[in-house]
């Protein structure tokens, strides 16, 4: 391993640069590579590894360095290791929506219950329905 390569990770580590699961994936192709995508997910647990690697090659920090037989497939695949690069960038880390607070969704379900035992819509019910809906829409677009 280059002492480049050294230098970067004891610096990535020592000041944060990249966050747990990453860094976590980081250590794993430092201290192992090259690896493979599911070599990775083997060890760390972490059936996303593949997105790990990509997330990594995007910051700059791990390179491909061509194919080899995966150790666990048995097939030729991609093979990964670290390079010399602080983190370039920002990845965007993909969330899910915002959940609603409890609150609202009791709100919503006392109305769901209301619904339910009366075979109608209140117009209360519609109101409430559409504040919170309204609401979630906001949330989105932040």
């Amino acid at each position: 391993m280059r002492a480049t390569s050294v230098a970067a990770y004891h610096e990535i580590v020592a000041k944060g640069l990249l966050p747990k699961a990453r860094l976590r994936a980081y250590t794993d192709v430092y201290d192992n590579g090259p690896v493979t995508s599911r070599e990775l997910e083997d060890r760390t647990g972490d059936p996303n590894g593949h997105r790990r690697l990509r997330d990594l090659a995007d910051l700059g920090v791990i390179e491909e360095v061509g194919t080899r037989v995966c150790r666990i497939t048995g097939m030729e695949v991609i093979a990964w290791s670290v390079n010399g690069n602080l983190p370039s960038g920002r990845v965007q880390t993909v969330t899910g929506p915002p959940r609603p607070r409890k609150a609202e969704l009791e709100e919503v379900v006392g109305i769901l219950r209301k619904v339910y035992r009366s075979q109608q819509v209140p117009s209360e019910g519609l109101a409430a329905v559409g504040k919170w809906l309204a609401y979630q829409a906001k949330r989105a677009k932040r």
